[in-house]
């Protein structure tokens, strides 16, 4: 039998959804809420069990759903500041404004119409629990293309990594040039892999691990995909562009 292609494969196990209604984007905070504030001691718990904050309200929140379990796998949200409030923030303005590296970048000369911040990406207890991952918001370990899709659940780091690009999608259909995300520095390495290539733009800060602010050229970032990422990202930019018009 012959082997499914990378986009064959996603086709076949998830589905994205861009959380249009209120009932999907409560899922997503349903997600966020057992991952950071349940599990993870990182936000506080609520009574309501969504985990939310001020950043929703100029937010697009996506979800991953495994097809074969019909639960959802992961979320991501992408932070957009509005245009008609300039003075806005995205997180990494609120939490490491006082380690931003301005030599490499300087955010601040951007037009705020051109940048986002890709933010609390989590994957359910569910999915982690069997990579012995409890204790990280999502799955990113060591991977190379070839093994990305294989049905072991060891490599299931496909969740994120699809997650992370369709943020990048996102961002390029609403004509963002520059996106940002804080998250451990080893991850740099890991998403080079597949030509997700991050500048690192901040010292770190210690806050649940190591963090650190990288941002992306999105105007440079799927050329620079490799052939079956790049055929993925295609297909989930495809999805979203389907999705906001209908």
């Amino acid at each position: 039998m012959e082997a499914l292609s990378l986009v064959e494969k996603f086709d076949k196990y998830f589905e994205l959804d861009l959380a249009k209604t209120e009932e999907l984007k409560r899922e997503s905070y349903k997600i966020r809420h057992e991952v950071f504030s349940n599990e993870l001691n990182w936000t506080p718990m609520s009574e309501d069990k969504l985990e939310t904050d001020s950043f929703d309200a100029y937010s697009f929140s996506l979800l991953l759903k495994h097809k074969p379990s019909d639960l959802y796998a992961g979320t991501i949200r992408l932070v957009i500041p509005p245009n008609d409030k300039p003075n806005s923030q995205v997180p990494f303005e609120k939490y490491f404004s006082d380690v931003l590296l301005s030599n490499v970048i300087d955010h601040d000369a951007l037009p705020r119409n051109s940048i986002a911040e890709i933010s609390r990406l989590s994957v359910p207890d569910d999915f982690r629990r069997r990579l012995d991952e409890n204790h990280k918001p999502f799955i990113l370990n060591e991977f190379n293309t070839e093994m990305l899709w294989s049905h072991e659940s060891r490599n299931l780091p496909v969740i994120a990594i699809s997650l992370i690009l369709s943020s990048i999608a996102l961002a390029n259909l609403n004509n963002v040039s520059h996106t940002f995300i804080s998250m451990e520095p080893r991850f740099k390495k890991r998403l080079a892999v597949i030509g997700i290539n991050l500048t690192q733009c901040s010292s770190e800060i210690h806050h649940n691990g190591a963090l650190a602010v990288f941002y992306l050229e999105n105007m440079n970032s799927p050329a620079e995909f490799n052939p079956e990422v790049q055929k993925l990202y295609q297909l989930i930019l495809r999805r979203l562009q389907s999705q906001m018009s209908s």
